[in-house]
């Protein structure tokens, strides 16, 4: 699977194999500023673009999450190709299913569960409040503080 970037300025593609995305983060930081950036599905049987999106904004029991880091797995990579079960069919839509986030109190955390259609290989997301599993502090990234 490859993601390539939307933005004409920016030729940002991430292509997926078993050591993971292949991008340089300067890539991303030059995409534009208009939203958050995250990979986004906005037709079935193209690769996910990297795009600004609007912000996730919480409701009740939920919390927004910064993502520091996210996993490409088999059932990702389905729900962004429209093949899996689970999906929900509807587009544009951001893929991934779990992550490692920075919860609004600084720690960080294994969170999932995000609400439609913010998942998680994106900047920032939105997750049930229970949902985020408290990662011990090390000065390992991507857990350590800031």
């Amino acid at each position: 699977m490859a993601i390539s970037s939307s933005s004409a300025d920016v030729d940002a593609t991430c292509q997926y194999s078993a050591e993971g995305c292949i991008l340089d983060p300067v890539q991303l930081n030059d995409v534009k500023e208009s939203a958050r950036k995250a990979a986004v599905v906005a037709s079935w049987g193209t690769p996910p673009a990297v795009q600004g999106f609007p912000d996730p904004v919480a409701e009740s029991g939920e919390q927004v999450v910064d993502i520091l880091a996210t996993g490409v797995h088999p059932i990702v990579r389905a729900l962004a190709a429209g093949s899996h079960y689970g999906g929900d069919g509807v587009l544009p839509m951001i893929p991934g299913v779990d992550a490692i986030g920075r919860l609004a109190d600084g720690r960080a955390a294994y969170v999932g569960y995000a609400r439609a259609p913010y998942g998680t290989l994106s900047e920032r997301t939105v997750v049930p409040a229970s949902a985020g599993l408290p990662l011990p502090d090390t000065d390992v990234w991507p857990v350590r503080r800031t």
